[in-house]
């Protein structure tokens, strides 16, 4: 979908979802327990945990499920020594991060998906697991399971001999290194783990990407099977796998001889600027390499999927490691956030101005260009605001006039979560059979502050649920503010610039929450 589009994303993609469970119904006493934990890649913010009963690596509409809060905890958080699932059964905080779960069997394998990775601020990739135990997950703790990309490997290993293995090469000495919470990276082992659980979810990410996938969620679960017996049988990190053993792992998605040699070689230089995470010598060059290899994983993503392939190559073949350290040298600056997406994009329209592969230096001028252009806001008040946005300009004669969301967070300047009111009125400007308007179309939903420039969004339409996100990007002079806008249901993902119309905003500025097509009708449209 063109960004010029993304306007449709609010109503239109909602109907490629399947059905949601229903809230959690804590009504009954019985013997269900709450299950405690913290997923980390690093922490990951809004992400949907279950607890996948039959081990079918989908959310069944049996299987009980909440979401991660902003500090990436479920069930109980020991920062805020907050306990989800002891608040009354009505609030909104129990529904969404009290994971319950009852059942005569002990063992269990929960899982994540979705959600936003706090140390680059785009979505977790694919989907992580850990198998566990009630009475293991149960016990609340300072220091509770963490659910990460090291415990997906362990989980998806074919024996105990395989995942003995394992641990011996991520140097997992004992069953507390599963609770450590790596993303702090404050020493030699939370490094290592930090950077290992990086290359494995990068390599899940970039090969489920092929266009040869068809069954996405089958192919991430054969993908850690792979990766997992790879790192056994080698003995070795998945940061450290040589070329060859990825390519063994690629020929999951491609039977193409090439194709997997060519994919495994991207992987292994981006895997060999990973593990420079291991060694690296503050948070702020671990901070930078992190961001650095997440915009080089989203290039190689598009190589893969064939979108802007030759524009792509021009930029991967002047070298990824000159790449990275381009990147680093231009992200280091840890009072700044950066929006990751519009770094690549910006890349990407570098390798489409250039006639071959950049030069070292007309790399760094692109990387020095792509962050200060993607640099985020600060500042910005999200609670107790309206957001009126629609298509840039540049993209504004697709739709027709008028086109716009508009969005109203509760709270106020110190609010860091509440409710919303989202009314949709979009239409193309030349219609055809397919397309479809909407008109005064109301999403009810829930935002959540990640950083200064970042909230995330829970939308609610017709009885179910998708992920968004908005970031706000630094105003360039001369031009209107944009916000990049994402949205994402069943793990398909549409995101683009949308610009902020201000003389909307003020209109609005007094008109409170919608709850209805009808308010947006009668308190929103009838204003704008």
């Amino acid at each position: 979908m063109k960004p010029t589009f993304l306007l449709f994303t609010l109503a239109a993609t909602v109907t490629l979802a399947a059905c949601d469970v229903d809230p959690q119904d804590g009504n009954s006493a019985d013997n269900r327990e709450g299950m405690n934990g913290l997923a980390v890649d690093g922490r990951i913010a809004g992400g949907k945990v279950w607890v996948d009963a039959n081990n079918n690596n989908a959310i069944d509409d049996f299987e009980p499920y909440a979401f991660t809060d902003s500090d990436g905890y479920y069930s109980y958080n020991p920062l805020t020594i907050t306990n989800y699932c002891a608040l009354p059964v009505i609030s909104d905080e129990y529904q969404r991060f009290c994971l319950i779960y009852g059942s005569s069997v002990d063992s269990m394998v929960i899982r994540i998906k979705g959600g936003t990775d706090l140390s680059t601020g785009e979505r977790l990739k694919g989907v992580m697991a850990m198998s566990s135990t009630i009475s293991s997950s149960s016990q609340r703790s300072s220091t509770p399971l963490v659910l990460s990309p090291i415990t997906t490997l362990l989980q998806g290993a074919n024996s105990n001999s395989d995942r003995t293995s394992i641990r011996s090469a991520l140097g997992v000495t004992s069953d507390l290194d599963l609770r450590l919470d790596f993303s702090t990276a404050s020493d030699e082992k939370s490094r290592r783990f930090l950077a290992n659980s990086i290359a494995v979810q990068t390599m899940m990410d970039v090969l489920t990407s092929s266009t040869e996938v068809t069954d996405t969620s089958a192919t991430q679960v054969s993908i850690i099977n792979q990766i997992s017996t790879q790192v056994a049988q080698n003995n070795v990190r998945p940061t450290s796998l040589p070329s060859t053993n990825i390519a063994q792992i690629a020929r999951t998605v491609s039977a193409n001889t090439a194709t997997q040699n060519s994919i495994a070689s991207r992987l292994s230089q981006l895997n060999a600027e990973i593990q420079r995470i291991e060694t690296a010598v503050n948070t702020s060059a671990i901070n930078a390499q992190l961001k650095a290899s997440e915009v080089v994983s989203q290039l190689i993503k598009k190589e893969v999927r064939n979108t802007d392939r030759d524009a792509v190559s021009r930029v991967l073949d002047s070298g990824i490691a000159n790449l990275s350290t381009s990147l680093v040298s231009n992200l280091s600056n840890t009072t700044v956030e950066f929006d990751i997406a519009s770094i690549t994009n910006s890349l990407v329209d570098a390798g489409k101005n250039a006639v071959t592969t950049l030069t070292p230096s007309e790399m760094n001028e692109a990387a020095e260009d792509a962050a200060s252009e993607a640099t985020l806001a600060t500042g910005t008040q999200w609670g107790g605001s309206w957001f009126v946005l629609e298509a840039t300009a540049e993209d504004s004669d697709d739709l027709a006039a008028g086109s716009y969301i508009a969005l109203r967070l509760d709270g106020n300047a110190d609010s860091t979560s509440g409710r919303i009111g989202t009314c949709v009125n979009v239409s193309a400007a030349n219609p055809e059979d397919d397309d479809e308007v909407f008109e005064n179309e109301y999403v009810g939903g829930r935002w959540s502050k990640l950083s200064d420039g970042v909230i995330q969004l829970s939308f609610d339409y017709e009885g179910q649920e998708f992920e968004g996100q908005m970031k706000a990007k630094a105003k360039i002079d001369g031009e209107a503010q944009k916000f990049r806008f994402t949205s994402d249901v069943d793990g398909t993902s549409e995101s683009g610039d949308l610009r902020l119309n201000v003389n909307g905003q003020a209109a609005l500025s007094s008109v409170a929450r919608p709850q209805s097509a009808e308010d947006c009708a009668s308190q929103v449209d009838s204003v704008l």
